[in-house]
């Protein structure tokens, strides 16, 4: 019954933002395939966008690619960010290391470069911090494709291996599993609570930190933290 449900206000909006990415599409559409092989070599103009181009021509693939590619770096962005402010609303040592590390790299009015992004190490550790505490995916899952096993779940006590047949849907908490004591042992800060110190030498384990279910965040957060913190 899809069809009976008026859809004239949705594609209003969705033919704005359609002509929106189009222009970029075109225009990345219109670079002979030699170029787009040459702006790879480093370019600091080269985007995914270009990327795409060079081994797809498909203008309604590309848009969709970059719609898809920008609704979810503006929501997991956002989310950390917020909670980020929040945390550092109740730790002012922690807002003031921030700031200062800030000021001391960068200084108090120009543009970042990438390199100081990535050598500002309690920028990276507090954003990290964040994350282990508030992951952007809190909780998913997957469905099996064949017929598994998981190495723990079974039995009396929950430690033997479990059977997952093919189609069934195991859901997971990332939130619960990144707070768990027991990845911590090695660690002198509590879990529980917001410390960003505790990556200066804290490794955790692989799988036992997943805020983006197994991908890394992107330094394209860093320079809105930049800019608030000076602002402030």
């Amino acid at each position: 019954m899809s069809f009976l449900y008026p859809r004239k206000e949705f594609n209003k909006h969705l033919d704005v933002l359609n002509k929106f990415i189009n222009k970029y599409v075109d225009a990345a559409l219109a670079i002979p395939k030699d170029e787009l092989e040459k702006l790879s070599a480093g370019d600091h103009k080269y985007t995914l966008l270009h990327a795409l181009a060079a081994n797809n021509s498909d203008a309604f693939f590309l848009r969709d690619q970059l719609v898809a590619t920008l609704l979810a770096g503006r929501d997991t962005t956002a989310c950390t960010l917020s909670w980020m402010f929040h945390e550092l609303g109740k730790s002012p040592h922690v807002f003031e290391a921030l700031r200062k590390e800030v000021l001391d790299v960068v200084g108090p009015s120009e543009r970042p470069t990438y390199e100081q992004l990535k050598n500002m190490k309690y920028l990276s550790n507090t954003l990290s911090e964040t994350l282990r505490f508030y992951p952007a995916i809190p909780v998913n899952q997957r469905s099996a494709v064949v017929d598994t096993t998981l190495p723990r779940g079974g039995g009396p006590d929950g430690l033997a291996p479990i059977g997952i047949l093919k189609g069934t849907a195991v859901l997971y908490s990332t939130f619960g599993l990144q707070l768990q004591p027991e990845h911590y042992e090695n660690s002198k800060f509590d879990p529980l609570k917001f410390e960003p110190d505790r990556w200066l030498d804290w490794h955790p384990k692989p799988w036992t930190h997943i805020p983006f279910s197994g991908k890394s965040y992107s330094y394209g957060t860093l320079p809105r933290v930049f800019r608030f913190l000076l602002d402030l």
